[in-house]
């Protein structure tokens, strides 16, 4: 797999430098899956919580964790519409 690797360098204003450096960034390909799943459900309860509830967050989910389980698509799309 392709690797591209993250740098910042942040400048303060007495020019002192700081420097970090990822090879493999958060969330990219070569990371751990479990650690990637993980980041992908934090962010979407973090957007989609003020939106949709708690409750309906945690039911979306499950429905998407068991996607291919489902007979259709309708109360996923119910639970993803804010209202």
């Amino acid at each position: 797999s392709m690797v591209f690797p993250a740098e910042l360098e942040v400048t303060l204003a007495g020019r002192q430098r700081h420097t970090a450096r990822v090879d493999v960034p958060a969330g990219a390909a070569g990371r751990d899956a479990a650690e990637t799943t993980g980041l992908v459900r934090r962010k979407f309860r973090t957007a989609s919580t003020p939106l949709l509830g708690e409750q309906r967050v945690e039911q979306v989910l499950q429905q998407v964790e068991h996607l291919e389980e489902l007979v259709n698509l309708s109360e996923l799309t119910d639970n993803l519409c804010a209202g």
